[in-house]
């Protein structure tokens, strides 16, 4: 088990940094095929959390946003990336990240943590059962191109 601790909340617009390596995994992740090709890159409105170890090295991220739209069913906080590098995947880390995000929606007062993946991203999928998320539908698409 690999040690860790979550930083607290930054939005990515303070920390130019920040946003630029974020962006880098993304891009990475997207060529990999974790994340879909056609996602906006990240605005710098969104904020992040990062599990860093005892030595400050960082193990992932989880970047998130509070949905401008106001919803029949509350407040929502949507969980737009979670990332876990491979030295530390399997060690809990995912787990605290989604935790802490979930922590923070909480003390904002939001109603419910939501979050999209892939259909074949299994590995989130049980993480997501092992946070207690439940699965609320599946999205169909037609490509028209």
């Amino acid at each position: 088990m690999i040690a860790s601790t979550i930083t607290p909340p930054v939005c990515l617009g303070d920390d130019a940094q920040l946003l630029d390596w974020a962006g880098l995994l993304v891009s990475r992740a997207q060529a990999r095929g974790a994340i879909t090709t056609g996602r906006a890159a990240l605005s710098g409105g969104e904020e992040i959390v990062i599990a860093q170890d005892e030595a400050g090295a960082r193990l992932g991220f989880a970047v998130f946003y509070e949905p401008e739209h106001a919803s029949e069913r509350g407040r929502l906080m949507w969980l737009d990336i979670l990332f876990v590098s491979r030295i530390a995947r399997g060690n809990g880390v995912g787990l605290a990240l989604m935790q802490a995000v979930m922590a923070e929606a909480r003390a904002r007062g939001c109603d419910r943590v939501e979050l999209g993946t892939n259909v074949t991203n299994t590995i989130m999928q049980r993480l997501c059962l092992k946070a207690g998320l439940v699965a609320d539908g599946i999205i169909y698409k037609a490509r028209l191109t």
